[in-house]
């Protein structure tokens, strides 16, 4: 009877254990400085997984959100750690670019074993190309994560620690007023002599 308790015990612990790692989304390059007219690379990053064992990622389902106004998107393109697409190892059920939201969802049908082996601690879930389109002198816009689904090889949910966005700056200065800033000094002591 001990023995079918402590067995019971296991088999729930087992089936019932969330996905434990300390995962971190984030969207890589944290910073860029950039003009209208640039193009910008976004890299949706995943870190934290145990790499070579579990947990591994196993599926995602990612809204990535962005100011349409702002920034335009030319290319998305989903990485291969889960598995690759042209042989049937994993699904991508990305609607794409919906118009300030990116949705991005993959589904691996390989083995938990299989992905552990594939998968490092850190890598590329997706790469994202942007246009910047409007972004006057000094502001900013920002790339960040909407609602963010995770699980593990057995489908259980692997909830994110925290997510970091990704901040395009327009971080011009305008260097008329750059320079009457540094003139103000020279003034007060061409004055000051010339009041003596």
């Amino acid at each position: 009877m001990k023995f079918l308790k402590h067995f019971v015990a296991g088999c729930l612990l087992l089936f019932a254990s969330n996905a434990s790692a300390a995962v971190i989304l984030s969207a890589v390059p944290g910073f860029t400085d950039a003009m209208p007219g640039d193009s910008v690379t976004i890299d949706i990053v995943v870190s934290g997984l145990d790499a070579g064992g579990p947990d591994s990622l196993g599926a995602f389902d990612l809204d990535i959100l962005y100011d349409a106004a702002a920034l335009s998107v030319t290319d998305i393109t989903v990485g291969s750690l889960l598995g690759d697409f042209g042989l049937g190892e994993a699904i991508d059920f990305s609607f794409g670019d919906l118009g300030g939201v990116i949705d991005l969802a993959v589904v691996s049908l390989l083995f938990d074993f299989e992905l552990d082996a594939l998968q490092p601690s850190d890598f590329t879930l997706a790469s994202i190309d942007f246009s910047v389109d409007v972004l006057p002198d000094g502001t900013s816009t920002e790339v960040s994560f909407g609602r963010s689904v995770l699980s593990d090889a057995f489908g259980f949910e692997i909830f994110p620690m925290g997510t970091t966005s990704a901040v395009i700056a327009n971080g011009i200065i305008n260097e008329p007023g750059i320079l009457a800033l540094l003139m103000v000094p020279l003034f007060l002591v061409f004055r000051r002599q010339h009041n003596r």
